[in-house]
């Protein structure tokens, strides 16, 4: 088997070889001090004079391995605009290639990120530290944000029932998972605001992000593509909603929209129609 360190060591060779490359930074999972797995990626930002020779095309690719998988992307950090290689090598290790412009520094490595410098040809003092990187503070929304969350979770929860309804399963699933990106943002708030979980940069929308009672609601929330089990995963997501919804509106303040609630529950109650056999989303009142 192709070892992640074999991966590494051939990059490691290769952009000692090319000139164009001027420093190698190792960030994500395998920069910070932690356990790790066999599906861990490679994360690298490669600072470089221009992206050109590697954004072009992949041919610089087999002088680091066999690739099996290239995609392109790019993401803006700060005002620079990224290239990315998402590279699945023989044997199947992931390396994700960010071409910086030399000299710059990333938004991670300003804000303490752990990284750590593999090649740094102009010895531009960008710090070899590992670590965990600082946690993230509580950031509580606004009247104004929390209500926006809310009214767009049962936007997106009455369309999964209309097609629910029209037996509309592909669309259904599509809005299922727009009610669950809603569900994420009230869980995060919940997590911070109620029960004072702060959480490292690394970890959102992964296990430890979420506390126990949480995580077992949520596997009531996920369901196979049949109509049954669909119309019951989606009372168990609003009914989370629902109830980290009105924890966290009590603990800040706010007026939770109880009519809104009413009047959305009775309608997605209506369009489910008269099968009995599923249960009922409650009415916060």
């Amino acid at each position: 088997m192709i070892t992640a360190e074999h991966v590494l060591s051939n990059v490691v060779a290769w952009a000692t070889r090319e000139a164009n490359v001027r420093r190698l930074v190792l960030v994500g999972s395998r920069a910070r001090a932690e356990p790790l797995d066999e599906l861990a990626d490679i994360d690298l930002q490669v600072y470089v004079e221009t992206s050109e020779p590697y954004a072009r095309d992949n041919t610089w690719l087999p002088k680091i391995g066999q690739p099996w998988l290239c995609v392109r992307d790019e993401y803006s950090d700060a005002d620079v605009t990224v290239p990315t290689r998402l590279v699945i090598f023989e044997g199947g290790m992931k390396v994700d290639f960010a071409f910086y412009p030399a000299g710059v520094v990333s938004d991670g490595a300003r804000a303490g990120l752990a990284h750590r410098v593999l090649l740094d040809k102009d010895a531009v003092g960008c710090s070899g530290a590992t670590g965990k990187p600082s946690p993230l503070q509580p950031e509580p929304p606004s009247d104004v944000e929390f209500r926006r969350v809310v009214d767009e979770f049962w936007f997106e929860a009455y369309h999964v029932a209309k097609y629910l309804a029209r037996n509309e399963l592909w669309l259904a699933k599509s809005r299922d998972w727009a009610t669950k990106r809603f569900l994420w943002r009230m869980i995060e708030w919940h997590e911070h605001i109620a029960r004072g979980h702060v959480q490292d940069a690394w970890c959102e929308e992964r296990r430890s992000a979420f506390s126990d009672d949480t995580w077992e609601a949520l596997y009531e929330t996920f369901s196979g593509f049949a109509r049954g089990n669909s119309w019951r995963a989606t009372f168990a997501t609003i009914d989370l909603f629902q109830r980290l919804a009105a924890d966290v509106a009590a603990i800040l303040g706010f007026s939770y929209p109880t009519t809104t609630d009413r009047n959305m529950s009775q309608l997605i109650i209506g369009l489910r129609g008269d099968d009995t056999t599923q249960p009922r989303v409650s009415t916060i009142t």
